[in-house]
């Protein structure tokens, strides 16, 4: 009798990925890569930055041109300018007026309930549109794979703008495996109490990491030559190991890096090893670490490898293609590597210049 064959364990799974579209629509007939039709994929992640300073009407906008994705599933979370997806943030300062005071907006708590209504609205749940804010969750697809992912619309304070927490605390990691941090104590420039964290177990339990905000050292250069990622995402990431990490935030570090975890327990006892790179940030330059830093964010980096983009080519097809997979003939080592993208599809100047990027990874099956 012959025995049927064992189905793989693994199943290939396109991702969709992008971030910082701030209001942005795509039409088909854009001359920039952000256009329609969008790249074809299983599931689309968006790192937030949805609009420019919120509004219902703009993430109804949003869905509408989402939904043209022909992605089952299309997870969602905020960013910093996504405001009134903030409610702490929403009703301790408003939007400042043009005269540069506070002022409280009216109907601040009508314009919450609206933004958070849109998000679990018909709409939505027809295009199959997720919105997630700080956690865990697993999701299975038709095909039969399954992925965990942990998602946070948080990053360091930056400006004055929502879902911010002070940089030297260390909301990623649970407290016993937190380590004295560089920076020193500041005060909450809100003066609001801040949420409380979500750490995020380690490796294997996620697949996937997303988050509005890049950790420290991976794309997150600003045009002022400061590395304004966090360190305890760093650190987290290094401990989870996910597949792929996907965050924006800073328009400047679209990109995308291959990077490959060390033994983190020869690391903790000598990291000289570790010298190459740790004083060097995306483009290979001397990092300047926004409130000072002593490198330790880095542990666990052994190499970190730029992925080659062809612009002309990823402008001609609408997306940067990584295949991951066994296909792609370099196939990802889970729990060796991660794969890091900065997907902001705007530029400084708010132009939806960057083109999407489309990920192949091999999933495990429910």
């Amino acid at each position: 009798m012959t025995t049927p064959p064992t189905a793989p364990s693994t199943i290939p799974t396109r991702f969709l990925l992008l971030s910082d579209t701030h209001n942005r629509i795509p039409t088909p007939t854009s001359t920039t890569p952000f256009r329609l039709p969008l790249p074809s994929s299983t599931v689309l992640l968006h790192a937030g930055d949805l609009t420019m300073t919120g509004g219902a009407e703009h993430y109804r906008a949003l869905i509408r041109w989402l939904a043209t994705s022909d992605a089952e599933l299309k997870i969602v979370i905020a960013g910093n300018h996504d405001v009134d997806l903030d409610e702490g943030w929403e009703r301790g300062k408003g939007i400042e007026g043009k005269d540069g005071e506070r002022e409280r907006k009216e109907g601040v708590e009508r314009e919450i309930r609206e933004a958070r209504e849109v998000w679990t609205s018909e709409e939505a749940v027809e295009a199959g549109i997720v919105y997630l804010e700080e956690g865990v969750r697993e999701f299975g697809l038709r095909s039969g794979a399954r992925f965990t992912i942990y998602t946070s619309p948080y990053q360091p304070e930056y400006c004055g703008w929502a879902f911010a927490y002070n940089r030297h605390t260390d909301r990623f990691n649970p407290s016993s495996s937190s380590s004295s941090s560089p920076f020193p104590p500041q005060t909450p420039i809100l003066l609001l109490p801040f949420p409380t964290p979500e750490p995020h177990p380690p490796h294997p339990a996620i697949d996937i990491i997303l988050t509005h905000g890049p950790p420290y050292s991976i794309r997150d250069r600003t045009s002022r030559g400061e590395n304004v990622g966090c360190e305890h995402l760093l650190k987290a990431l290094s401990r989870a190991r996910p597949r792929l990490c996907v965050f924006g935030h800073i328009h400047e570090g679209w990109g995308g890096e291959r990077i490959v975890w060390g033994d983190q327990d020869n690391h903790n006892r000598d990291h000289s090893h570790n010298h190459s790179h740790k004083n060097q940030n995306q483009d290979g330059e001397e990092d300047k670490r926004v409130g000072g830093g002593n490198g330790e964010g880095d542990k666990g980096v052994a190499k970190r490898e730029p992925i080659e983009i062809d612009k002309r080519k990823a402008r001609e097809e609408g997306g940067v293609f990584v295949d991951l997979t066994t296909k792609g003939g370099r196939p990802l080592e889970w729990g060796k590597e991660t794969v890091c993208v900065n997907a902001a599809v705007v530029d400084l100047r708010y132009r939806p210049v960057h083109p999407l990027w489309v990920v192949d990874l091999e999933l495990g099956r429910r």
